[in-house]
């Protein structure tokens, strides 16, 4: 009798311990690395694999293809590049797409999509593809819970510092930013430098999207308040999933009547989040879910020149 009061005491204690265990496991992360440019037939597979979240990845040395124009400098100059999430940034295990862009086919850099000739010596679209928010778009932003970051570090090698003088950039002047609607903002992330042997250069990041590196005097270089895109543009809400309040972001080149509303997957309006007059600019909504039940939702941004529809999860 008194084994079996025993045995049930130590499998109480136990239970518990493996449940937060549980709880406190952290999220998968797998990637791919790829170079991605209109003069490539596919985009080239650099790295691919998976970490947890508070580990990081490493790029690889990589020798590119004959047929590849001439990058394998700048390429060189990223080789030993880590990326990483802090534990605790995420709720689902996720993929991240993690493209090189804007790569000019007839030299060995990076093109300025805003035309203003900006040098960069990084170009980066991030997609991720959720487990449980499915995929959300190079031009939207992907979020992390709060106070918590993406980390990218360059080693500052001399092939690091050689390709920034290359492409003209001072090292002691280097700037990074998001690349949305045509515009470069800096909301969302710093940077430093981090002493060691070598130097790592690292930018810390609130959510993934497009991020350009280059000269302290990228033209345009802005907070997102009180600027105007170029183009209209809904982003992702964030967080999402959600439970119960979430935020929407949107940018309006002009002023104009804006509708946002929401639909359940049987195409019924559930909710209506807006219905004003609203000047050029980037805004930022909240909405309440409290009064619906967990499942997929659809949110639909609509004015006289745009419309757009982005899917969303609440889970209670």
């Amino acid at each position: 009798m008194r084994k079996s009061i025993l045995l049930i005491f130590l499998a109480f204690l136990i239970s518990p311990v493996s449940f937060f265990a549980q709880e406190d496991e952290a999220n998968k992360v797998d990637y791919t690395f790829t170079l991605n440019s209109d003069c490539l037939d596919q985009p080239v597979v650099i790295a691919s694999g998976s970490f947890m979240e508070g580990e990081t990845f490493t790029l690889p040395p990589f020798e590119f293809p004959e047929y590849i124009p001439n990058w394998q400098q700048l390429y060189n100059a990223l080789v030993g590049t880590t990326f990483g999430l802090e534990s605790g940034a995420i709720n689902e295990n996720i993929h991240l797409d993690i493209q090189l862009q804007q790569l000019d086919c007839g030299g060995g850099g990076f093109i300025d999509p805003t035309g203003e000739g900006n040098p960069f010596f990084i170009f980066l679209g991030i997609k991720v593809t959720g487990e449980q928010s499915g995929e959300t778009a190079l031009e939207d932003f992907y979020y992390f819970n709060e106070g918590k970051f993406a980390t990218i570090c360059f080693p500052m090698t001399e092939e690091f510092l050689a390709f920034l003088e290359s492409m003209g950039i001072d090292p002691n002047d280097i700037s990074f930013a998001y690349f949305l609607g045509g515009e470069y903002f800096t909301e969302g992330m710093t940077w430093e430098v981090v002493e060691g042997n070598p130097d790592k250069l690292c930018l810390y990041l609130s959510h993934f999207s497009q991020i350009v590196g280059g000269s302290g005097k990228i033209v345009g270089l802005n907070n997102q308040n009180g600027s105007v895109p170029k183009e209209y543009f809904l982003q992702q809400n964030y967080p999402n999933p959600f439970n119960p309040s979430t935020v929407i972001k949107f940018g309006l080149p002009e002023a104009g009547n804006v509708k946002l509303e929401v639909f359940n997957l049987l195409g019924q309006n559930v909710a209506e989040i807006l219905n004003a007059e609203l000047s050029a600019g980037i805004h930022e909504v909240s909405f309440d879910a409290s009064n619906l039940p967990s499942g997929i939702y659809l949110y639909k941004i609509t004015t006289d020149k745009f419309s757009e529809i982005k899917k969303m999860m609440l889970m209670k």
